[in-house]
């Protein structure tokens, strides 16, 4: 409906925008899922000193990256790169100006997360996480319906879930002392972003894969067909949403199995999760070949048609998404996250597209 309401022009920016954000919320250098392995191993006073320490060094890295954007949100490197016409690039230009103020905003959310998985805390971050989304896709349903702005779009998108955060940060905060004032320590925030480093080079590998190619295809074709190819990814990303999401708990609990050395277990709990991704993950692939093309066009009302090679190769990409799950987990519990390269097929299908 958001596609629908705003037009293939608007919902383009708007896609490029989300995903050029991605590569700067890295501004937490990878200490938001060091923050993960630390609480489940640390003791209560040692969870305090190590999430306000996290806090603010994602808040000070977000306040220098929005003086950053803040000042370069004028340079016409963004109409000529993007393809952006006159009449629109007012609006572009502000939502690249204030990039940093709400790419923090979001940060702050995904910290709140790492916090609930680090206490195990599951259910309650996946619920979060829905009510989240929820909210935030009713804002833009709303703001796009009645014809706002995209300053007004991009911004519903980050500052929700930031608000989220805080909220869940507090709350957490009265159950445990998860929060408090201290004086910074030099050495904590180093120890934090040594650890931090592994998982801050899987952000950005992450982030390659999963958003350059919107920005490859909105560079080389223009806004309109950039938005063709983010519905049809975000179709696929549903199945994908769900192992990401049915997985997540092994990390902090591969980390306190490693840290009381049961190894049987995390070898016999890997095996299980593995065969069952990989199960899930070719019915869901087999589903999607015989059913995505049609449910993409009704749900796009015949506005976007898909190539049967196009469809074919993210199907298979399901299946490489699933099987990567479980094996980041484990190296992530085991701080060897750089060992996995997830950059999958995503600038495959950019330059695929490209040449049709």
């Amino acid at each position: 409906m958001i596609f629908l309401n705003t037009g293939p022009k608007n919902y383009g920016f708007f896609s490029i925008l989300i995903a050029f954000s991605s590569f700067f919320s890295l501004i937490d250098l990878g200490t938001g899922n060091a923050l993960i392995s630390k609480i489940s191993s640390e003791r209560i006073i040692g969870r305090s000193n190590s999430f306000s320490h996290a806090l603010l060094i994602t808040v000070l890295c977000g306040f220098l990256s929005s003086l950053f954007f803040f000042f370069i949100s004028n340079h016409p490197f963004w109409q000529i790169f993007f393809h952006v016409e006159q009449a629109q690039a007012k609006n572009f230009n502000l939502c690249i100006r204030y990039l940093g103020v709400l790419v923090t905003f979001n940060a702050i959310f995904v910290l709140s997360q790492k916090l609930l998985l680090g206490y195990y805390k599951q259910l309650l971050a996946n619920s979060i996480n829905l009510i989240t989304s929820c909210f935030s896709t009713l804002a833009l349903y709303l703001f796009s319906s009645l014809k706002e702005p995209l300053p007004i779009l991009f911004a519903s998108q980050l500052i929700i879930p930031g608000f989220f955060g805080i909220i869940t940060i507090i709350w957490v905060n009265f159950r445990e002392p998860t929060f408090t004032f201290i004086k910074p320590s030099a050495h904590k925030i180093k120890e934090l972003i040594t650890l931090g480093r592994l998982f801050f080079f899987l952000q950005i590998a992450v982030s390659i894969s999963y958003q350059i190619d919107v920005i490859i295809v909105g560079h080389f074709l223009g806004a309109s067909e950039s938005a063709t190819y983010s519905m049809v990814w975000k179709f696929f990303l549903l199945p994908c949403a769900f192992f990401a999401t049915a997985v997540s708990p092994l990390w902090p609990a591969f980390s306190n199995a490693m840290a009381n050395k049961n190894t049987n277990w995390i070898k016999q709990i890997f095996r299980k999760a593995f065969i069952a991704t990989l199960s899930l993950s070719i019915i869901f692939s087999i589903i999607s070949i015989f059913f995505s093309s049609g449910l993409i066009r009704i749900w796009s009302r015949d506005q976007i048609n898909m190539d049967f090679s196009l469809m074919l190769g993210m199907s298979i990409w399901i299946i490489v998404f699933a099987l990567t799950q479980p094996i980041s987990m484990l190296l992530n519990a085991d701080r060897k996250s750089t060992r996995l390269n997830s950059s999958h097929a995503n600038i495959s299908y950019a330059v695929f597209c490209l040449k049709k």
